[in-house]
C-alpha cells in the first residue's frame, strides 16, 4: 500500500484563506439582501401609511362646508382659504376624534413644512368668533424627512355666457376681490417624495366638493 500523502502548511492555510474570503462575500451578500428588505418593508410601510393619511384628508375635504368667520365688526368672511402650500377648510366630521366644543363643525388644516420635509395636518372645534391665529391646533405630522415638495390647486369656473371654463388657481382668494376666499370646485395635490437618489411623484390626486358643501349651515349665520 502507497504511503498516503497529507495537506502541506501551505495548502492548509491557503485553503483556510480561501473559505474566509467566501464566508466573507457571502455574509456581505446575505447582510445586504437584509438591508434591502428592510429598506423595502419601511418604504412600502411608509407608502401605505401616507395613502391611508391621505385618504382621510380626501374624505374630509370632500365634506367641506361653506361657514364664515365672524369678526369684533360683525363682517362675515368663508372659512376657506387655500394657497400654494397650505389649505384651511371646515368639516362636519372629525379627521381624528369627536373635541368637545366643536358644534359638529371642525376646523382642518393641511400645510407643508419645508424644513422639516413633511405635511402637517392639523384640527380644532370650529368657533366662528374664533380668529385662526388664536386657534389651539392638534397635529399629526404626514412622511416627516420624506417630502420634498407639495403643491395646492383649485379649480373655479371663470368667465360668463358660452364663455364659462374651468380654470386651476394656485390661491383661492378671488381675483376680483383679493380679500375674499370662495369655495372651489375641487382641490388638486401634487407631491414629490424622496426615495434614495430617485425621487417618487406622486399621481396629482383631485377632490372634488360635495355640492351640498356650498350650503352654509346655520351655525354661520
Amino acid at each position: 500500500m502507497k504511503n498516503q500523502r497529507g495537506f502541506t502548511l501551505l495548502e492548509l492555510l491557503i485553503a483556510i484563506t480561501l473559505l474566509a474570503a467566501i464566508t466573507a462575500i457571502l455574509t456581505a451578500g446575505f447582510q445586504l439582501s437584509l438591508r434591502s428588505w428592510e429598506a423595502g418593508s419601511d418604504l412600502m410601510e411608509r407608502h401605505y401609511d401616507f395613502t391611508e393619511g391621505m385618504g382621510l384628508i380626501e374624505g374630509q375635504l370632500k365634506s367641506a362646508r361653506a361657514v364664515n368667520f365672524v369678526n369684533e365688526k360683525n363682517e362675515k368672511a368663508v372659512a376657506f382659504h387655500g394657497e400654494v402650500e397650505k389649505l384651511l377648510f371646515v368639516a362636519n366630521t372629525s379627521r381624528l376624534k369627536a373635541l368637545p366644543g366643536a358644534d359638529g363643525f371642525y376646523l382642518q388644516r393641511l400645510s407643508f413644512d419645508a424644513d422639516k420635509k413633511m405635511l402637517l395636518f392639523s384640527e380644532a372645534p370650529f368657533d366662528p368668533h374664533t380668529p385662526v391665529e388664536k386657534v389651539e391646533w392638534t397635529d399629526i405630522p404626514m412622511g416627516e424627512g420624506a417630502i420634498n415638495k407639495f403643491k395646492c390647486e383649485y379649480l373655479y369656473h371663470e368667465g360668463t355666457g358660452s364663455d364659462i371654463k374651468d380654470v386651476w388657481r394656485e390661491k383661492s382668494v378671488d381675483d376680483k376681490n383679493r380679500d375674499v376666499d370662495v369655495m372651489p370646485l375641487a382641490v388638486r395635490f401634487s407631491l414629490t417624495m424622496e426615495e434614495h437618489a430617485d425621487p417618487f411623484v406622486w399621481p396629482p390626486l383631485t377632490v372634488w366638493i360635495e355640492p351640498g358643501s356650498l350650503i352654509a349651515p346655520e351655525v354661520a349665520r
